[in-house]
């Protein structure tokens, strides 16, 4: 989608649609589009239609040569913020897509220039995404796509301009992850992940992909061990950005498809097991981002792919296996291998000489249970950690709430015949569970693990978001360090 910034006034922009943006009650910024809508805005708002609420849109039709308009409300004045003026703008950008309209001019949003129009952008290009590669296209059929936005910001068109490029950059880039945790199985193996990383190299990123044998020189036997039962072999990948010691590793899983192995799953919803690796898309995603916008900061990212399998090698229930940092893992439970397999990841990333990690997975079902699909579970071993990724997750949208971080509960994953178990006991927190087992991999490092399990996925669209992978991680990640870049 092409993005441009306008220093001319709404109306005098030359697309097919405009959008404008009304807080609750504000009947006079209604009336002033009468004009091209032959009074529909003021009848709307007079029989009460549209009032301005948090959520609302009106579409009105509008004298040639424009077609639509689109009015957003946004609630109370004193309720605004970043995540509401996201949703709004990306509503308006899906009924564009939805009525077949090619280009849409957005009047700037209310708040701080740049990060209003990053926010519009981000929402656009968010809500313009679908994945339908696969679908048969009938000849001559109507391509229902957005391909222009036009924010109009003539008394701050500098400022709007950096924040949609900026938009455009954090868009794309978690577009491009929602495209890799979209593809299928047998197209997504942790092979095509790793190549996915390495078509991103070059220009200051480093890219390198460790396979079965490096894997072996690695000591990584926890991750060899998760993708022992599959014919695809298991990947770990590093992304580099930037020289020296410091800095942050982001870490992903990239479980390409969970079958859940010897401990199989049951076949209902078993096909949604692909989004296993949303976060090792995640992290591809943000590296992208990372490069384009040149960062001064030294940036890493790791993720391990594999695809965990019942084949006749697969690992059982009763294995113990020793992660790559020592640590022996006893196997209770072989669907719970996200954790066997991050472990080696984590314990990977802290051999790099970071400051601190962030890991994304789509961990636990138990998240689910415990906040929804809203956010994503936050577990941590550094409090001033924590506080930056939930005020990043606030300014991004992509919100995380923290759990309780008690030694009470690492006692629940200590092994009888291992250093630690890879499922909790009966009932035991499964959330907070996952988390005492990864906090054995990390070493020293200031750490965050973000579950992602209820967030990764749509299974139906949501707010400006389609149905499908969500690609949660990436604005959260970015904005994380772009408050440090501040």
């Amino acid at each position: 989608m092409k993005t441009s910034v306008s220093p001319f006034q709404l109306l005098d922009a030359k697309t097919q649609a405009v959008a404008a943006f009304a807080f609750a009650g504000d009947g006079a910024k209604v009336r002033s589009f009468d004009v091209v809508t032959g009074g529909a805005a003021s009848r709307a708002f007079k029989r009460k239609a549209f009032a301005g609420k948090a959520g609302e849109l009106l579409s009105l039709d509008a004298k040639p040569p424009l077609e639509k308009v689109f009015i957003a409300g946004l609630g109370e004045k004193k309720d605004l913020s970043a995540h509401a003026v996201r949703r709004a703008c990306g509503a308006m950008a899906a009924a564009c897509q939805s009525q077949g309209l090619k280009s849409l001019a957005m009047e700037l949003p209310p708040g701080d220039a740049k990060q209003a129009a990053r926010a519009a952008v981000e929402a656009a290009l968010a809500a313009s995404y679908a994945f339908d590669k696969y679908k048969s296209k009938e000849p001559g059929a109507p391509k229902f796509a957005l391909e222009e936005l036009v924010v109009c910001a003539p008394a701050s068109r500098r400022d709007a301009g950096e924040g949609a490029e900026l938009g455009r950059v954090l868009g794309e880039a978690a577009n491009f992850a929602r495209e890799l945790d979209n593809e299928p199985a047998n197209v997504a193996t942790p092979e095509f992940l790793a190549k996915s990383a390495l078509s991103l190299q070059g220009r200051g990123l480093k890219v390198t992909v460790f396979g079965k044998k490096a894997l072996e020189r690695l000591g990584a036997r926890a991750l060899l061990a998760v993708g022992s039962g599959s014919a695809n072999e298991p990947r770990l990948v590093l992304m580099e950005w930037g020289g020296g010691k410091g800095g942050v590793a982001f870490v992903g899983k990239g479980i390409t498809f969970d079958s859940g192995g010897i401990s199989i799953k049951p076949s209902q919803d078993m096909d949604k097991m692909k989004f296993d690796k949303s976060g090792a898309c995640a992290v591809i995603g943000i590296m992208k981002a990372v490069k384009e916008l040149k960062l001064s900061q030294r940036v890493v990212g790791v993720f391990a792919a594999a695809e965990n399998m019942p084949g006749c090698r697969a690992y059982k229930p009763g294995d113990i296996v020793r992660a790559m940092n020592g640590k022996t893992i006893e196997v209770l439970n072989t669907d719970a291998e996200g954790r066997v397999m991050m472990a080696d990841a984590l314990a990977f990333a802290e051999r790099q000489g970071v400051d601190s990690i962030i890991d994304f997975a789509t961990l636990t079902g138990a998240c689910a249970v415990a906040l929804g699909d809203v956010a994503s579970g936050l577990m941590y071993n550094d409090d001033a950690l924590c506080e930056r990724v939930r005020r990043a997750g606030e300014a991004s949208g992509e919100r995380v709430w923290p759990f309780p971080n008690w030694p009470e509960y690492d006692e629940k994953v200590k092994s009888d015949f291992a250093d630690v178990k890879n499922i909790g006991e009966p009932g035991s927190a499964g959330t907070i569970a996952g988390a005492s087992f990864l906090k054995l991999f990390v070493g020293k490092c200031k750490w965050c693990h973000v579950d992602i399990a209820a967030t990764a996925q749509n299974v139906k669209p949501k707010a400006y978001i389609a149905l499908g992978a969500t690609g949660v991680g990436v604005r959260l990640g970015m904005e994380f360090l772009l408050q440090t870049e501040r």
